[in-house]
């Protein structure tokens, strides 16, 4: 839940304009990890590379997860046209620099910034991408905000008494 005040300028953020042309399609893999349904599937991967090179003429790069290949974000999508993911914290990163973003999990959290990967790729989200932000600002807090117990306030207050 999203409560009263607005945490995003907290964050320190700078987003950039969004991208409008580029290049190829970057494919941002997750290790995935997690339980079965939210983590990317095992076979995700070279589905969706096979996919991309069937639906685009755009070229496809596949970008490992960073645990893997310790190559940076900011490299990885320099000149990219839009950026595939199953649901990871990079492509989040991606719509802050002005990347669009397609994505595979209909529940991530960079949705509401992003398509689904169903959706034309030639026609990415170039949105309004803030109340997207806003809200992964509403899922972080500091260890001091934890001790004060102001999570679990927003969590259990009904919105209509914030």
């Amino acid at each position: 839940p999203v409560c009263t005040e607005d945490r995003w300028p907290l964050m320190g953020v700078d987003l950039k304009p969004w991208r409008q042309n580029g290049g190829p399609i970057v494919v941002l893999l997750s290790r995935g990890i997690g339980e079965p349904g939210i983590a990317q599937p095992r076979d995700w991967a070279g589905r969706v590379e096979r996919e991309l090179r069937r639906r685009t003429n755009r070229p496809v790069v596949i970008r490992p997860h960073p645990g893997d290949s310790h190559a940076p974000i900011e490299k990885a999508i320099a000149g990219a046209h839009a950026v595939v993911t199953w649901a990871s914290g990079a492509a989040v990163k991606a719509i802050a620099a002005g990347v669009p973003a397609f994505h595979g999990l209909a529940g991530w959290i960079g949705a509401g910034a992003a398509r689904p990967l169903e959706h034309d790729l030639e026609d990415p989200f170039l949105g309004d991408r803030l109340p997207m932000f806003r809200r992964l600002a509403w899922a972080q807090f500091t260890a001091a905000e934890i001790a004060t117990g102001e999570p679990l306030r927003c969590l259990l207050t009904p919105p209509s008494t914030r």
